[in-house]
């Protein structure tokens, strides 16, 4: 597992998960938020997940990531980006403050697709 204190916007990492698609020929299918991604050999998925909460008085947090999966591990995270904040806010609600904060993007599998998206989003 390798992991980077930086993140990018999920439009950024579909685009370079789709130009290196393209360049090794595999072919793609967008639905709702979900990118398939077919080879020869398998089919990956880039899933997209938003999350906001927020509680009157308390705060919250907002979650944004982008993870790609293979068909034959649907369960196992190959990549990830993570863009986490959470806040909160005075009683009244009238103004709120950071409380927390996280910006990676992890490498969980050494898959070739996987690896070379990381290494696009993530330079050395």
């Amino acid at each position: 597992m390798t992991t980077k204190d930086s993140c990018v916007r999920h439009s950024t990492f579909v685009q370079e998960a789709k130009e290196i698609a393209q360049q090794l020929g595999f072919t793609w299918e967008t639905e709702g938020y979900t990118e398939t991604i077919k080879t020869p050999a398998t089919t990956y998925r880039i899933e997209r997940v938003n999350e906001h909460q927020h509680v009157w008085g308390d705060g919250g947090h907002s979650l944004y990531q982008s993870r790609l999966f293979r068909e034959d591990t649907p369960a196992v995270c190959l990549l990830e980006t993570k863009n986490w904040a959470s806040w909160g806010t005075y009683c009244d609600d009238s103004e709120d403050y950071e409380t927390g904060r996280e910006q990676n993007t992890t490498l969980h599998i050494e898959d070739e697709f996987a690896l070379a998206i990381f290494s696009r989003i993530c330079p050395r």
